[in-house]
C-alpha cells in the first residue's frame, strides 16, 4: 500500500508538473522537462502581461503541486523505514533487475 500511494502521489505531481508546463506554453512560456516547476510560476505570479483568472488557475494548480511535496517525503520516509525493518524487502532489493528502473527502495 506504501508503495502505491507513493506511485499515486508520483503520478498526481507529474500530472500537475505536465499541465503547468502544458498551460505555460499556450502563453509563450516553454520550460524544460528536467527544470523545476517553481520558478516558472513565481515568473508567471510576476508577470504583469498574464490575465487574472490564468493567474489564480496557475496558483491554484502550483499550491497543489507544493502541497504534495511534503506528503511526498512523509510517505518516502515511512516507506524507507518500512523497508529497513522488513527482512524479505532488503533481500528483494539486492536483486539487480535489468531493464527496470522503478527500483523502489534505493
Amino acid at each position: 500500500m506504501l508503495v502505491g500511494v507513493r506511485d499515486q502521489l508520483v503520478g498526481r505531481r507529474t500530472q500537475l508538473s505536465n499541465a503547468i508546463r502544458g498551460y505555460a506554453a499556450e502563453f509563450g512560456l516553454v520550460q524544460p522537462r528536467d527544470d523545476k516547476i517553481e520558478p516558472l510560476l513565481i515568473r508567471i505570479a510576476g508577470d504583469e502581461n498574464f490575465p487574472p483568472l490564468a493567474k489564480d488557475l496557475f496558483a491554484t494548480l502550483g499550491n497543489e503541486y507544493v502541497r504534495l511535496k511534503p506528503e511526498l517525503r512523509k510517505i518516502e520516509a515511512r516507506l524507507m523505514a518500512w523497508h529497513r525493518g522488513n527482512e524479505l524487502s532488503r533481500r528483494l532489493a539486492e536483486i539487480p533487475r535489468s531493464g527496470d528502473r522503478r527500483h523502489a527502495f534505493v
